[in-house]
């Protein structure tokens, strides 16, 4: 392997070491910010459907299990869960069990829990698909990246004008949709 390809196989580590303590940070984040409401008898608690699948990446779980699932945030403090689905219609039920099993303890009442679908126009999977197509992107410039969830949209940091302006033609000549990503501006990121 050259040099290059060293370097990009480390950058390339380094972020998927960084997803996956975001995506645990996050979880940690809405459990730790979340208001508990009083607990339900132990016989009330129900389970998400058995068909959840247990990956590093809840969200990805959840687009398994919930075909349109296009991601969820919460603000803290607050008990109602706000969530994208391309089809708004479906019933929640399931959905909130499914959210709850995956993000809160086991001692939530799932009465004291609200939630309210958004329209979303792509779901959990595309927006992974096209984040992991931005690996190949990096060497045009490419200083951060990161999924919004509550914007259910891409952001990347480019080096510079020259580098928004190729990341940006590179995602729109892969049939991504101008309005599922954002590339600005941003200084790289450095350790001091």
């Amino acid at each position: 392997m050259n040099t290059v390809g060293s370097l990009h196989w480390l950058v390339g580590a380094i972020i998927t070491v960084a997803l996956l303590d975001a995506a645990a940070c996050d979880a940690a984040r809405v459990t730790e910010n979340a208001v508990l409401p009083t607990l339900a008898p132990e016989s009330s608690r129900t389970t998400p459907e058995a068909s959840l699948s247990s990956t590093a990446d809840p969200f990805v779980d959840l687009a398994n299990a919930f075909p349109g699932f296009g991601g969820s945030f919460h603000y803290p403090g607050e008990t109602t869960i706000f969530v994208y689905l391309t089809d708004p219609t479906i019933d929640l039920d399931p959905l909130k069990r499914a959210i709850l099993y995956k993000f809160y303890p086991s001692n939530v009442d799932p009465d004291g829990i609200e939630i309210v679908a958004l329209q979303g126009r792509y779901d959990w999977r595309q927006l992974q698909e096209w984040y992991e197509y931005s690996r190949d992107l990096w060497p045009l410039g490419i200083n951060s990246s990161d999924i919004q969830e509550s914007e259910k949209r891409l952001e990347f940091g480019a080096s510079d004008e020259d580098a928004v302006a190729a990341i940006t033609q590179a995602f729109l000549a892969r049939g991504v949709p101008a309005d599922a990503f954002e590339v600005h501006v941003e200084a790289p990121f450095t350790v001091d």
